[in-house]
Order: structure tokens, then C-alpha cells, then sequence
């Protein structure tokens, strides 16, 4: 691993262009700094994002990742400081649903995908209706019910805390440039292979190695309907 200098850092994670942040951003991922020296290093990305915080973006993300990392360990405190200056509510959750949503944007943060996952399907259920809750799965026609605001902010969530790689909106263009198949999309997103469908849940790959588009999985056991419906839903006509 290439050994930068505090002024490499901030020229990098400084840099203008979010290819350059998030590159660099990765590279810090694996240099495995604690507490102090990581808050330090991340310094030049935090001021200046902290004037454009309402247009959070997968870099963001990212810092808050390494930051939740370091919430364990040496110089925890200082980590802690700085989510709490730059990010005290994370990323773009909106006020109304920040209650149901906290702990799903807790999970993300932690890159706890699987878990992150299950608790998606639960909040989906819990907005779509009291028999999608009492269910406890999601039918085709109550996706309707889910709120705007909710599914927006459940979607970006996911982009915001995968680097750009899952949520609905990468799964639905992944469809939408296949012409609609299904079957190009199950097997670009790593949901089918050889004709079989991915067995739940050790068939599936739980972090950032796997295809674009893998997660959140949707019902992905119930066909294709469900998410015919998210693909479909009213947020996407705006």
C-alpha cells in the first residue's frame, strides 16, 4: 500500500471531483488509521463538505463508514466528535421519517448489509399497511402504499452507503438498460446463476464485492411482481 504524506491526503480527499474523494476514501478504508490520525487525515474532505451538507453523496457515506469504524478502539472519542460536527443526523433522512429510518441508515453505516437488508423489508411492510405488517411481507399491491418520502429515503440510504453500488434506483436502471428483462437483471445482480435462483441467505454476498445492483433483495423469493411495483412506483415519475 502506498504510504501518502499528510499533504497527498488532502490534496486527494480534498480534490473537487468525487471520483478522486472516493478513490482515495477506499484507499484509507484499508490503511486501518485509528481515531485521531483518521479524523486528522479525513479533515480536508469534512470541511468541505460540512458547507454542502444537504447534498450528501456516496463519498459521504464513506467517511461516515471509517468514522463508525473507528467508534471502537483508540481515539473513539475524537471519532465520535467529528460525526457528531459534520454529520449529527447522518445523511439525508427527512425529518418526518427519521424515527423508522435511523436505525436501517445505523445499520448501513456499520456496512451491516444482511441485517440492513432484513430491516428493509420490515420498514417496507410496516408503511405499506397493517396487513403487510401483520404479515409480515410485502404484497404486489400494497407497494402503492409506501410513501414517497419513505421508499426515497430508504432508496438513497442504500446508494449513499454502498459507494453508488446497491439500491432500487441501480437495480431498476440495470433493468431499464436490459430491455426489461428479468432474466438479465437476475443474472447481472447475482440473483440467478446456471439457471438457478441464489439460495437465501449464504448463496448471496453481504459487502461490497459483490455485482452492482446485488442488493437490498426485495421479496426477491416471491418472483417478480414486488419489484415490478418498486420499479413502477410514483417516486420514479417525479
Amino acid at each position: 500500500m502506498t504510504v501518502r504524506s499528510p499533504e497527498e491526503w488532502a490534496e486527494l480527499l480534498g480534490s473537487p471531483k468525487e471520483s478522486t474523494q472516493m478513490a482515495a476514501l477506499r484507499e484509507l478504508r484499508q490503511a486501518g488509521m485509528a481515531g485521531d490520525s483518521l479524523v486528522a487525515t479525513l479533515a480536508p474532505f469534512l470541511q468541505g463538505r460540512s458547507a454542502v451538507a444537504n447534498l450528501a453523496s456516496p463519498p459521504d457515506g464513506v467517511a461516515i463508514q471509517l468514522l463508525t469504524a473507528a467508534l471502537v478502539g483508540e481515539g473513539a472519542p475524537v471519532a465520535a466528535a467529528a460525526l457528531q460536527q459534520f454529520y449529527p443526523d447522518g445523511i439525508l433522512v427527512d425529518d418526518s421519517n427519521r424515527t423508522i429510518l435511523a436505525p436501517l441508515q445505523n445499520l448501513l453505516a456499520q456496512q451491516s448489509y444482511q441485517e440492513a437488508d432484513a430491516l428493509t423489508s420490515q420498514i417496507l411492510c410496516q408503511v405499506a399497511g397493517k396487513e403487510a405488517q401483520e404479515r409480515a411481507w410485502l404484497y404486489f399491491t400494497e407497494v402503492r402504499a409506501i410513501p414517497k418520502t419513505v421508499l426515497a429515503d430508504v432508496d438513497r440510504l442504500w446508494w449513499l452507503f454502498s459507494e453508488g453500488k446497491f439500491s432500487y434506483r441501480v437495480q431498476r436502471q440495470i433493468w431499464l438498460s436490459g430491455g426489461k428483462s428479468w432474466e438479465r437483471l437476475w443474472a447481472q445482480i447475482g440473483w440467478k446463476s446456471q439457471g438457478s435462483f441464489t439460495r437465501y441467505p449464504g448463496g448471496f454476498t453481504w459487502n461490497l464485492s459483490a455485482p452492482r445492483g446485488h442488493l437490498p433483495l426485495t421479496n426477491q423469493l416471491r418472483g417478480n411482481k414486488v419489484l415490478l411495483e418498486l420499479f413502477s412506483h410514483p417516486l420514479w415519475q417525479d
